[in-house]
């Protein structure tokens, strides 16, 4: 240090400046040599990137979640009807008619998506609506089976009704989350194909019943029914027979390819069963489903146009 000292002092003036403005150039180029390799050094990894694969994964993901979507929104609309216009065509047991999942085929999806970071937010939402889909169900068993021990439909269902509504907003959050993904990369999906779909579950999630119509019946769009023909609601008493077994029950709708009825018995699916009406007239068909008490029967032979049961009443 003294020998820079007495260096800088004998140097003519001008040279004294040359050196000093030298040196501060030296240092502030030193500084930020120093600065670029902190900032280096704090650069996070690059962005991973989405393949025409993933791109594909992901399309075939937003059709799943319009799928569940569609028997979520039916799940809520009972629930919403049930607490917000409480009537006796739509009971607590109907909530365990229908169970929302997410298929097979959405899991391997996901769980295959989920490798790549670029996916990590979609990622945590879909285990975020995946929670609330598990507590709604075993929610909706847990009440029923309340309300056949107190005989009381009116128990927990403002629980039951903010549960689904819950499913529902996670359901248009993943939605959203994909769609602004593959946005990202170049794919877009007609937007009007999915309206109905997403417009049925924000009025779900909303509190609406867009499942219910007028005179508390299911009743939904193309997008979630397969059913061809109309449903006419009925109360009627029958016996219904199945093998040696025979059970008191309700003829509770009817259309042409099945009906539906009410009866304390669980049989498994693709059991033979034969409906006996009042007036002995016989309906023989197969169980397609059997839960909380209430069975949908497909029919061995349709029903005409002008049979009696799919007449309203």
């Amino acid at each position: 240090m003294r020998a820079f000292g007495q260096a800088l002092v004998q140097t003519s003036s001008h040279d004294q400046d040359s050196f000093a403005a030298g040196l501060v150039r030296d240092l502030a180029d030193f500084q930020a040599v120093l600065s670029l390799r902190e900032a280096v050094s704090e650069l996070q990894a690059p962005e991973p990137e989405i393949s025409r694969t993933d791109l594909r994964k992901l399309a075939l993901l937003r059709s799943e979640l319009l799928h569940a979507s569609a028997s979520v929104t039916l799940v809520a609309s009972i629930a919403n009807r049930l607490y917000y216009q409480p009537d006796k065509l739509v009971s607590v047991r109907s909530l365990t008619s229908f169970k929302p999942s997410l298929s097979q085929h959405g899991l391997l999806i996901m769980t295959q998506l989920s490798d790549n970071a670029a996916f990590f937010p979609l990622a945590q939402l879909w285990q975020k609506m995946s929670a609330h889909l598990n507590f709604a169900n075993d929610l909706n068993s847990e009440v029923v089976r309340d309300a056949r021990t107190h005989h009381d439909d009116d128990r927990s269902i403002d629980i039951v009704a903010d549960a689904w509504q819950r499913v529902c907003h996670a359901l248009v959050r993943v939605h959203t989350e994909v769609s602004a993904t593959m946005a990202s990369a170049g794919l877009t999906c007609d937007p009007s194909a999915e309206a109905d779909a997403l417009g049925m579950l924000k009025a779900a999630a909303k509190g609406a019943f867009p499942c219910i119509d007028g005179s508390g019946r299911i009743a939904i769009l193309g997008w979630a029914e397969r059913r061809s023909t109309a449903r006419n609601t009925l109360d009627v008493a029958i016996h219904l027979q199945a093998g040696s077994q025979t059970t008191a029950a309700r003829l509770i709708n009817a259309s042409a390819g099945g009906i539906g009825v009410e009866a304390n018995v669980e049989l498994p699916a693709q059991t033979r069963v034969t409906a006996v009406l009042p007036n002995g007239r016989e309906l023989v068909g197969f169980v397609l489903w059997s839960e909380g008490g209430r069975l949908g029967i497909k029919l061995t032979r349709r029903l005409g146009d002008a049979d009696p049961l799919l007449q309203p009443a």
